[in-house]
């Protein structure tokens, strides 16, 4: 863990925060979509 958060404080890249309960930040998305890839969330709709 130390070299995770060592790591972090040397790179200006902001960790994505999101409100608990929904999907989660946009950028996950858009980081499989790149691939063509997306997620599989069981057919429930995104609110």
């Amino acid at each position: 863990m130390d070299n995770i958060i060592d790591l972090w404080k040397k790179v200006d890249m902001p960790i994505e925060e999101y409100n608990s309960g929904s999907w989660g930040p946009v950028d996950s998305d858009l980081l499989l979509k790149r691939d063509f890839r997306s997620w599989k969330n069981g057919g429930a709709k995104k609110s």
